[in-house]
């Protein structure tokens, strides 16, 4: 009779191993899944501040005169030759509010007019601030010298406290 209770002890054993297991299994997956999305959330708004990078670094380029057309904490314009063939190009980035989901918003960008091309959605913050030589904000035209741009994101899904993505630089470019 003794080995009836040594088979269900060592079953009751087993089973406890296998619930630590597919437990350990489960919180493993919930992080890996966390960190994924994470991953994935900071490369989307990588990708939209190194265009607007790559873009206001140019801010002035070949042109005479001011550089930006506006200066908006949501809407931006400069001139700029983009592609150094002479010919200077407009250049607008700007938000618009996405109605589904309310709290989230588009970027866009646009040259001359035309190009517009999506640079990044479900963004929750949006922010362009400009400043003059002295380091003081400014929202006149003639006088911006750096500009700061703040792009934030929700992860969706994520059960941690790092729920959010947040991309911020702040730029001078040469010609202004």
């Amino acid at each position: 009779m003794g080995f009836i209770f040594d088979i269900v002890g060592s079953m009751a054993i087993r089973g406890a191993i296998v619930l630590v297991v597919l437990n350990l299994t489960i919180t493993l997956n919930t992080a890996l899944y966390d960190k994924s999305a994470q991953a994935n959330v900071k490369a989307i708004v990588g990708v939209a501040a190194e265009v607007m990078h790559k873009d206001l670094r140019l801010a002035g380029y070949n042109r005479v005169g001011a550089a930006f057309e506006t200066s908006e904490p949501d809407n931006m314009e400069f001139y700029a030759d983009l592609d150094d063939n002479g010919t200077v190009e407009l250049v607008r980035f700007y938000e618009v509010e996405d109605p589904d989901p309310a709290t989230t918003s588009k970027l866009y960008r646009s040259v001359n007019g035309e190009s517009l091309m999506q640079i990044g959605k479900n963004l929750t913050d949006i922010k362009f601030l400009y400043y003059d030589a002295n380091g003081v904000g400014t929202t006149e035209e003639n006088n911006v010298k750096s500009v700061k741009v703040v792009l934030e994101m929700l992860v969706e899904g994520v059960t941690t406290s790092q729920s959010k993505a947040t991309r911020e630089f702040r730029i001078f470019p040469m010609n202004l």
